[in-house]
């Protein structure tokens, strides 16, 4: 294979029937969405991408098992790829509760399978074949002008009911604008050729996607976009085609511009008043915290960390009170980094291996999907992880042009494309068995998840209109299929809860009960604890809510809830210096808490009894 710049990886002899079903499956993965219906827009995605991983998983044992005439880089870049999951794996086995770590936190989903999910797409990409290419390249454009599409009519139409908006900032189907922003960026890299040679094809479509960015508003996808464009200008410059690009490129930046300007004047944010408002301390300032912090925890477990998606657990604590006086109660699952996460996830063996696996991966490759991919991994390094941005830019990788060496050896046995065919055919049957077995269990695995979520989503819509016996009844179905979450359980909490008002004694009791199973599931989140303490304050359960406070203290040491509830169980002991103490505590997380401040100056009493609703300090109304 090595010298043949028409395979793009590993089965060089694959079908162009492949490319146009995996170049469906990333066009599906970007722009799937069932609004209204799940509880959250990446619902969909998610699923998708499990079971695109699961084919891609296959693809990926066979080429690292059966290294016969195939590159040596590509050959060890899937053995890599495939000890990274493995390092994954034991990390997850290691993580205070592997059954999250193996899934991931809800609505976040970056567990081992999102790590799997990434080696398969990578390694689905290297089956798309040289005509094969621009399919791919057209379903990315196009899934970045849907969402772009949907992104202005957002801004200037409003879709409140069905896709609400990120603030002032529209989302796509992507749920965040800053996900958004990423995917419009990239295929800002993908366009400039096809822009520049067919203009009349390909003008519209780069117009919705530039205008689209700067309505996003997000700053950083801006600046990507922008060096993109510099780029083709150098480009064009060294290739003859300058004017070509220069016009692309100026054309481009205005119709960022433009759209910013047109979602100022609707009311939206757009990247130019954006970045004008923002400072250099609000954008790293958080992130450069977090990074230390993180670095910090990983001293204590170097080897292979804390698990997949431990992110919170292994850092919320070390943070100092300055960090979050600025945003009370907002919490970080993520290091907004793509190799700070995968060192606290998975330690410095992970680190090591996902390393060598994109050096490796990279190797030889260019085009305008190793742009793509390029534009992602740079913004990666400073936003958060994404079940559909980063599986595209490892899938786009995975697919990426083969720079042809200088001196290509030609095989004694014919083309390398012929031969790579002939070795794949000997295992074909096997191999497509595997592919089917895997594809209907990713498909299995993914309908359960989608089914669970669908019931989930009802039940929180069911109770939010005080109809707990029909919202009873969905969550516990979802919660049959959705066991290792604890939002399932935290929902059947609260819908207990509601049925206790009155005195139910039995039903606080309930509510407490799948209270504790939510925080067990979950056991290094502060917030299920402190939700615990609620509960089994509303119980009358006063010592085990103190016991469920101070574990969420001990994980959330700056929750002004948490602290609250721990000064409230104090004043119910007749503690009052201790509970004076943690109130003191609160407001200098928060000093916008007027009953605190009230109670602590002597002109309310805080509440020395609960029962029913949960009369913990923020919550009481001081005369």
């Amino acid at each position: 294979m090595e010298g043949v710049d028409s395979p793009s990886g590993i089965a060089a002899g694959a079908p162009d029937r492949a490319s146009v079903a995996i170049a469906f499956g990333a066009f599906l993965l970007a722009v799937a969405d069932l609004p209204t219906v799940t509880s959250s827009p990446w619902t969909i995605e998610a699923a998708i991408g499990v079971v695109l991983g699961a084919f891609g998983l296959v693809v990926l044992v066979r080429t690292a098992l059966r290294p016969s005439r195939q590159a040596p880089d590509l050959v060890w870049a899937s053995r890599v790829a495939l000890a990274f999951v493995a390092a994954t794996g034991v990390a997850t086995l290691g993580s205070a509760r592997p059954v999250l770590s193996l899934v991931g936190n809800y609505d976040q989903w970056t567990g081992l399978v999102f790590f799997a999910v990434l080696a398969g797409a990578w390694a689905l990409g290297s089956l798309v074949t040289e005509r094969g290419r621009p399919q791919l390249e057209t379903a990315l454009i196009g899934a970045a002008v849907v969402n772009g599409v949907i992104a202005l009519v957002q801004q200037f139409v409003g879709l409140q009911s069905t896709l609400p908006s990120y603030g002032d900032q529209p989302t796509g189907v992507l749920g965040n604008p800053v996900f958004l922003g990423a995917l419009l960026a990239a295929a800002v890299a993908l366009l400039g050729d096809r822009v520049r040679t067919d203009p009349r094809r390909w003008l519209f479509p780069a117009a919705v996607v530039v205008v689209a960015l700067g309505v996003d508003g997000e700053r950083l996808p801006a600046l990507l976009a922008v060096a993109v464009l510099a780029a083709e200008v150098v480009v064009g410059y060294r290739r003859g085609h300058l004017k070509a690009s220069l016009l692309y490129a100026v054309a481009a930046t205005a119709g960022i511009v433009v759209g910013s300007v047109l979602a100022s004047v609707a009311g939206g944010l757009g990247v130019v008043a954006h970045a004008a408002s923002s400072q250099a301390t609000e954008t790293f300032g958080d992130r450069l915290e977090l990074w230390r912090v993180a670095l910090q925890a990983l001293e204590r477990r170097p080897l292979f960390g804390y698990g997949p998606d431990q992110f919170l657990g292994a850092t919320n604590r070390l943070l100092p009170l300055s960090f979050f006086q600025p945003q009370p109660n907002v919490l970080y699952n993520d290091a907004h980094n793509f190799f700070v996460d995968v060192a606290t996830m998975t330690g410095v063996v992970g680190l090591v291996l996902v390393v060598g696996w994109l050096l490796l991966a990279a190797y030889r490759r260019s085009g305008r999907l190793a742009l793509f991919f390029a534009v992602i991994l740079v913004f990666q390094l400073a936003e958060p992880l994404n079940v559909v941005t980063t599986p595209l830019a490892f899938l786009a990788l995975g697919a990426a042009r083969v720079v042809p060496r200088r001196s290509p050896v030609p095989s004694p046995k014919g083309p390398a494309e012929a031969v790579t065919r002939q070795a794949g055919e000997r295992w074909s049957r096997p191999y497509r068995v595997a592919l089917a077995l895997c594809g209907l269990a990713g498909v299995l695995l993914a309908g359960t998840f989608v089914a669970g979520d669908v019931l989930y989503a009802t039940a929180a819509s069911q109770s939010s209109v005080s109809d707990q016996p029909a919202a009873l009844v969905s969550a516990r179905r979802a919660e049959a299929l959705l066991a290792p979450w604890p939002q399932p359980a935290r929902l059947l909490a609260t819908i207990h809860q509601f049925l206790s008002f009155g005195g139910d004694v039995a039903e606080a009791r309930r509510a407490v009960t799948w209270g504790r199973i939510a925080a067990e599931r979950d056991p290094t989140n502060g917030e299920s604890w402190a939700a615990l303490a609620e509960l089994e304050i509303g119980a009358k359960e006063y010592s085990a809510a103190t016991t469920a406070d101070r574990r969420a203290l001990h994980y959330e040491p700056w929750s002004p809830v948490a602290l609250n509830l721990m000064g409230f169980l104090d004043a119910h002991r007749g503690h009052d210096a201790a509970s004076r103490h943690y109130y003191l505590e609160s407001l200098a997380v928060e000093p916008g808490q007027p009953q605190v401040r009230a109670a602590l100056d002597g002109k309310c009493t805080p509440p020395k009894d609960a029962s029913g609703v949960i009369a913990i300090l923020e919550h009481h109304a001081c005369d």
